[in-house]
């Protein structure tokens, strides 16, 4: 039984559909493995992933249980049979002291209202095992949407209003802000035009695999390395840019050999005039250098140990960055281009050779880089300010709650020590009194608080913060001042795991397995998602208590005579 459970475990982590279990099966007893001739069709293949996914979900509720404090991650998409979906992941801190975020619920939405989101979020905890959401709750998170953050009738206000939990905190996710600043930006500058000719350049080599050989030749022939132009959109939406951008840079000549060559499409036409201009290329340059610090920036915000505290830092630094940009050289490669543009204008010539290719244009090309450069700086700068107010404000009750957090800050000298994070750990205890008044005392918290900060300032000094917090979430010592600490810790930054988990769905629920159920599609997500590397212990461990489990609710033909007995009693 388990070498079948293994056997399926391993089709679902590699999407492999429940039709190929039969012809592997057999594959395998043809390789000498007995796997008796029982349980291997596809609807036992489809029996074996669903045991899997309830043992893991299993797991999870025992997790959830002995935690104090939950937040929760939520957006919504389509799949391919054109069913609204609703995704939701919890995060927590789990009986390890270490802070998790795993997949809660995949469930169909009747109605993409708030009120239809709700019924969905409140389901979907309830699966999980948290009924009493209204004593775990503390945290929200999700896009910028009306029907999540409407001021009215959104779901926190629902949550807030309608369930009476108005210490929630909603967080609109950071990386989806870092997208709206930059698309607020770019808007009707220079650099939306740059957006467009990326996305134009990826559809001519993408949709024509005529095309892509004709590329590949020419590079052959020229001796170069050569790349498909990059997808400039799409989850990580800046990411994407900078990589589509900085391939474009490296064959630039190659690419516009290659159109120079394509007659049959007289839109090249105009993509070829436009990368013949200093102005693109130069705008190329720059876009990239203007870029790669927000790149980093969305990077970071999409780490797992990232926490609201650490993300401010990124933000202010990336300000920093770019404020450099309005008043220092534009960079290398860009300083190089335009010098070798004015020493040519000097010498009244009209072009200059880049990777082997004539650009054109270069007063213009300098002219716009001129202007371009510090306005594209300071218009992002102003709406990165504008979009991450709450994170950057000093007045943010939460953003200088979690200063406590950071042990690498905290006072050197006794005194100032002694009286360092009262005024925050209070502000705390106030807006999260209903949900700390059954598991806290808090008339012990601020000398725990005290002894809490001796502690660690004799002790665990030299540890990472998340390290330390984690060996005394394990503990006993400090009982009342932990849990508040790790209700600090619970609060996500970014909704990235989610949007990375609707990926996997495109991988799970294709157009050849359009028929899976919600329950099917779930399991398979979280099984994929979750669940450990096939041929670890970790992953034996689980496969032996899914097959236990799966012989537990499932009675075998031919039961022995007592138990014939008894049924026949």
């Amino acid at each position: 039984m388990e070498l079948l459970v293994d056997l399926t475990y391993t089709c679902a982590k590699e999407a492999i559909a429940f039709a190929k279990f039969g012809p592997l099966c057999e594959s395998q007893k043809r390789a000498g493995v007995q796997l008796g001739e029982t349980y291997v069709n596809d609807r036992a293949a489809k029996e074996f992933t669903m045991t899997i996914g309830d043992e893991l979900a299993e797991q999870l509720k025992c997790e959830l249980a002995a935690s104090d404090f939950v937040s929760v991650l939520v957006d919504g998409s389509t799949d391919c049979s054109v069913i609204e979906k609703e995704l939701s992941y919890i995060r927590f801190v789990n009986a390890d002291g270490l802070v998790c975020t795993k997949l809660m619920a995949l469930k169909d939405v009747q109605h993409a209202n708030s009120s239809g989101l709700l019924c969905v979020l409140k389901e979907s905890l309830e699966r999980v095992g948290i009924s009493d959401y209204d004593k775990k709750l503390i945290g929200f998170m999700s896009d910028g949407a009306s029907v999540n953050f409407g001021s009215k009738t959104g779901l926190l206000t629902k949550l807030k209003q309608d369930e009476q939990m108005p210490w929630i905190v909603g967080i609109h996710c950071l990386n989806h802000r870092l997208e709206l600043a930059v698309k607020d930006a770019f808007a009707r500058t220079a650099f939306s035009q740059i957006c467009v000719l990326l996305t134009n350049i990826h559809s001519v080599f993408e949709r024509s695999p005529k095309r892509l050989r004709a590329l590949h030749d020419l590079a052959e022939i020229m001796g170069e390395e050569v790349r498909k132009p990059a997808r400039s959109n799409g989850t990580r939406w800046v990411q994407h840019k900078v990589n589509a951008a900085k391939i474009l840079l490296k064959q630039y000549g190659l690419i516009i050999s290659a159109l120079a060559n394509i007659t049959d499409d007289p839109k090249i036409k105009g993509y070829l005039k436009q990368m013949n201009t200093l102005k693109t290329l130069a705008l190329l340059h720059l876009f990239v250098q203007v870029l790669a610090p927000i790149g980093k920036l969305s990077e970071y915000l999409q780490g797992d140990a990232t926490n609201l505290l650490f993300a401010q830092s990124a933000v202010e630094a990336a300000l920093a960055t770019l404020a450099n940009l309005t008043k220092a050289s534009y960079g290398e490669e860009l300083d190089k281009l335009v010098l070798a543009a004015q020493a040519k204008l000097a010498e009244s010539e009209t072009g200059i050779e880049f990777q082997s290719v004539c650009i054109y244009g270069l007063k213009d090309g300098i002219d716009v880089v001129n202007s371009t450069a510090p306005d594209i700086a300071k218009k992002l700068s102003k709406h990165i300010t504008s979009r991450f107010s709450d994170i950057l404000s000093e007045s943010s009750f939460l953003v200088r709650a979690l200063t406590v957090l950071d042990i690498s800050v905290w006072p050197e000298t006794k005194d100032e020590l002694y009286e360092f994070g009262k005024a925050e750990v209070t502000s705390i205890l106030q807006h999260f009194a209903e949900v700390l008044r059954e598991k806290v005392d808090s008339s012990e918290v601020m000398g725990e608080w005290l002894q809490l900060k001796i502690y660690i300032s004799s002790h665990m000094r030299h540890l990472p913060a998340e390290r330390c917090w984690s060996v005394l979430s394990t503990g006993k010592a400090f009982p009342n001042v932990i849990k508040v600490i790790n209700l600090l810790r619970v609060f996500p930054v970014s909704n990235a795991v989610v949007e990375r988990c609707f990926s996997t769905m495109t991988k799970v629920k294709t157009d050849w397995r359009n028929r899976l159920g919600e329950e099917e599609v779930e399991c398979l997500i979280r099984i994929k998602k979750e669940g450990p590397v096939p041929g670890t212990d970790a992953a034996k461990a689980l496969v032996k208590a899914a097959a236990m489990r799966f012989l537990k609710a499932k009675p075998r033909r031919g039961g022995s005579s007592k138990e014939k007995d008894h049924s026949s009693e």
